[in-house]
């Protein structure tokens, strides 16, 4: 007998309230930029997780990416 398959991780949920959520990135010149990547301070914001384990928690990363149109 052989036993086959893969461990995955959970998936967390996102808190309701932080779904829709609105960063103030302030005021930013465009004087401020003289080449591509370049980028300006960091703006802290937290997104709230539910249901899923600390190790996960602790572990999770995200990606931004430009939207189209933009």
């Amino acid at each position: 007998m052989q036993f086959q398959g893969v461990i995955i991780a959970e998936t967390c949920r996102i808190e309701a309230g932080d779904k829709q959520m609105t960063v103030n990135m302030g005021q930013i010149s465009s004087n401020r930029f003289h080449a591509v990547g370049e980028d300006s301070a960091p703006v802290p914001f937290v997104i709230h997780l539910r249901e899923c384990s600390t190790v996960v928690s602790e572990r999770v990363g995200v990606a931004f990416h430009r939207c189209r149109g933009w």
